[in-house]
């Protein structure tokens, strides 16, 4: 069941190169492997854009929403640190920065 709702979420080129995997966790990892790296450039691309963002003549809501793009951009290009007796640290400069 669940492999079945992965493949129908998937693109069908992606789909198909791991249709054959015999476990949905089997699926998934190679997925993540394949597709859970942070991509350093996009992540440099962002923050020098959250660098050089300013509000000019657009209006408020214009410019809110655009940092707002950009913050959520960077959060979800932002890797989150693995789970460690000092991962807490780790969430909390992440949160900050």
């Amino acid at each position: 069941m669940v492999m079945s709702w992965i493949l129908n979420v998937l693109v069908k080129s992606i789909a198909d190169s791991v249709i054959y995997t015999k476990t949905a966790r089997q699926m998934w990892v190679e997925l993540e492997e394949r597709f859970g790296q942070i991509n350093g450039a996009k992540l440099y691309q962002v923050k020098k854009e959250m660098c050089n963002v300013s509000q000019g003549t657009n209006d408020i809501a214009t410019y809110f929403t655009k940092v707002k793009g950009l913050w959520d951009e960077l959060d979800d290009l932002d890797e989150i640190p693995v789970y460690t007796c000092n991962s807490v640290e780790k969430m909390l400069k992440r949160e900050q920065n």
